[in-house]
């Protein structure tokens, strides 16, 4: 019973996400109806629905989940909001909706970071923009890291004239005009020096210091990390074989088409691992890279050959995929592919021009190897082909004396008959 509540919770957040990366609105309204807290999901490193809705920036989406419950100011793992993803996202739309429907602009990230320097930090001058709206409307003080609180102009302006009538009437009254004129004199001395004690200086001195001080900024800000809860949101998707999820997030692309899991493997790697031609076929034309490698050399065309998958592996050669690559144990894909045995495989690659006499480190080639693994079909083919028979290993091994140790007859028959 319980495990049937938990698939059927699982399914609803499959649906969810789904619905959130697709814009569906009505689908998305179906199932929080349904179950109003869902709105408030969250996964493992605690990015909502909210948080997903800001990096596709869909301001549609974004409404419907606080309309239904979502928690706009909650913070994820590493203190970022929504409003943190929108504009490390540079979603301005994302942003305005978030700042209509009240998200705070004075969270911090755990980098110590607010929306305004975040959106210093992203250089997105329409988002600081908003946020120093916001704070204009409600004439609350921002204040900078490291910096004293500052007021908006129009609010500093109106609480500067009101403060210097009524010190105006009491000076008058109290001290006389001498006194009145020492003040005012030194009133002249603060505002010559005023840009020099405010953090957030005029655009005529910023361009004059700007060369005599380097711009600081954080290495790492958080906020950054919200990239990488999105990069192992579609690498779990694939993993999980949740095709239509993967393919709704690589169509929003709001995520690193190359980006890398603990070993180095990319989402195009571990979808030519599991045989998803058409998500394949979907990252490469999305821009994926063919050409990056695992923390063993492998790249997704080792993948596809390993699995068996010859869908992929054409899929891959078609859209130009390296077939000389050799990994980091000098293995090609040709010499992989008769390691295995997989005849389909190993006629793509020499169709497509693989040197069929290709060596490794230790001179072993892919008819060596597909002897030495008693694959008689990929050792016919490969005779066929032009492999060189008379091959000597660094070990001393031919492929005859590598078929009679591993007491594979009928090889070393069939490389007998193509000596003659």
């Amino acid at each position: 019973m319980g495990a049937d509540i938990n698939a059927k919770l699982n399914n609803n957040y499959d649906r969810l996400i789904a619905a959130v990366l697709s814009g569906d609105k009505a689908g998305l309204v179906k199932i929080l109806s349904s179950e109003k807290s869902l709105a408030g999901w969250s996964d493992k490193a605690g990015t909502t629905l909210l948080m997903i809705a800001s990096m596709a920036s869909n301001a549609e989406i974004i409404d419907c989940l606080i309309n239904h419950g979502a928690k706009i100011d909650k913070t994820d793992d590493s203190g970022n909001s929504a409003l943190m993803y929108a504009i490390s996202y540079s979603n301005v739309q994302a942003a305005a909706a978030l700042i209509k429907r009240g998200a705070s602009v004075y969270l911090k990230d755990r980098s110590g970071l607010a929306a305004a320097e975040l959106a210093e930090l992203y250089s997105q001058k329409e988002i600081a923009a908003l946020i120093a709206g916001k704070a204009s409307k409600t004439h609350t003080p921002l204040k900078p890291e490291g910096g004293r609180y500052i007021c908006t102009s129009e609010a500093r302006q109106t609480s500067s004239f009101i403060a210097g009538v009524f010190s105006f009437i009491i000076t008058i009254l109290k001290y006389g005009f001498v006194m009145l004129l020492f003040l005012i004199a030194i009133g002249i001395y603060v505002s010559k020096n005023e840009e020099a004690l405010q953090p957030y200086p005029s655009r005529q001195s910023a361009k004059k210091s700007q060369s005599a001080q380097p711009k600081k900024t954080p290495a790492r800000p958080a906020a950054k990390k919200s990239r990488l809860a999105v990069n192992s949101m579609i690498i779990q998707y694939i993993q999980n074989s949740d095709v239509k999820s993967a393919q709704n997030l690589i169509e929003s692309g709001i995520f690193d088409l190359n980006a890398m899991d603990s070993s180095s493997m990319t989402p195009l790697m571990h979808s030519a691992k599991k045989g998803f031609t058409d998500l394949v076929k979907l990252l490469i034309d999305k821009g994926a890279s063919m050409e990056s490698v695992d923390i063993a050399g492998n790249t997704a065309l080792f993948y596809a050959i390993d699995g068996g998958f010859t869908g992929v592996v054409q899929m891959l050669l078609e859209k130009g995929a390296n077939h000389e690559h050799s990994n980091f144990s000098n293995l090609k894909p040709l010499i992989y592919a008769s390691k295995n045995g997989n005849c389909d495989i190993i006629r793509l690659l020499i169709n497509r021009g693989a040197n069929v006499n290709a060596e490794t480190g230790y001179r072993d080639t892919a008819l060596t190897w597909a002897v030495y693994n008693g694959h008689y079909e990929a050792v016919k083919i490969l005779i066929e082909s032009g492999a060189d028979i008379n091959i000597t290993t660094l070990h001393g091994d031919t492929p005859f004396t590598l078929a009679q140790k591993q007491g594979h007859d009928k090889i070393y028959e069939l490389l007998s008959r193509a000596k003659k």
